[in-house]
């Protein structure tokens, strides 16, 4: 490494110039990154720690750091990240707070292959499901490791304006696509496996079966 030392200037100190070798230049790269990657690595835990616990105001800040890594993989814990917690846990506009982050991956899978949309559905607001289907990134057809997609889901679970809401949308829907039942394991269309679950009352589901009779024509 040489050091040059530059006369003062006229409204200011000595100047050091460093001209660094490539071998130097390498260390004090890597010397950097091991100074920052613990602490970018805690911000990140700090993250999914916050979405964990239901800490919102918290959450917003640590989004707001420089150097997050968003999609932070928790392996202990399927590998969710913190946008996983906060589709199945948080508020809508907690949801709009991660969407807006320019690094989020929206699909990002879980061991189990759930993406956050899949999980959204254990949210207590169907409105957070809402949000999310009007986001175009979002991936509505994505299927978890049990061939199960959100629509599947929904229909499963009788949630019926979140259908109305995909129906609605115009978006496709892998109507015909089946998936397993959770206890004897059956291959049943959205449709299906709402009528076995006794969710289809009255007229609950009317487009949902329009519409897949249509696919079917």
């Amino acid at each position: 490494m040489k050091v040059t030392l530059h006369k003062p200037a006229p409204c200011g100190p000595d100047m050091l110039l460093l001209e660094l070798t490539g071998g130097e230049s390498l260390f004090i790269f890597v010397f950097v990154f091991f100074q920052l990657f613990p602490l970018l690595f805690f911000i990140a835990m700090e993250l999914f720690e916050a979405a964990l616990k239901g800490q919102p105001e918290l959450v917003r800040e640590v989004l707001q750091r420089p150097g997050l890594n968003v999609n932070w993989e928790n392996t202990t814990d399927s590998n969710k990240t913190a946008f996983h917690l906060v589709a199945a846990t948080g508020s809508q506009d907690l949801i709009k707070s991660f969407l807006y982050h320019p690094d989020i991956d929206v699909n990002r899978r879980t061991t189990f292959r759930n993406v956050p949309f899949l999980l959204a559905r254990f949210n207590g607001n169907p409105g957070v499901m809402k949000v999310l289907l009007e986001d175009p990134r979002i991936d509505i057809v994505a299927q978890d490791q049990g061939g199960r997609t959100p629509l599947w889901w929904a229909s499963s679970d009788g949630l019926v304006n979140v259908v109305r809401w995909m129906i609605a949308s115009g978006r496709e829907l892998a109507l015909e696509v089946r998936g397993k039942t959770m206890g004897d394991g059956k291959d049943l269309t959205p449709a299906e496996v709402a009528k076995k679950n006794k969710k289809d009352k009255g007229s609950a589901f009317p487009r949902l079966h329009h519409s897949s009779s249509s696919s079917r024509a």
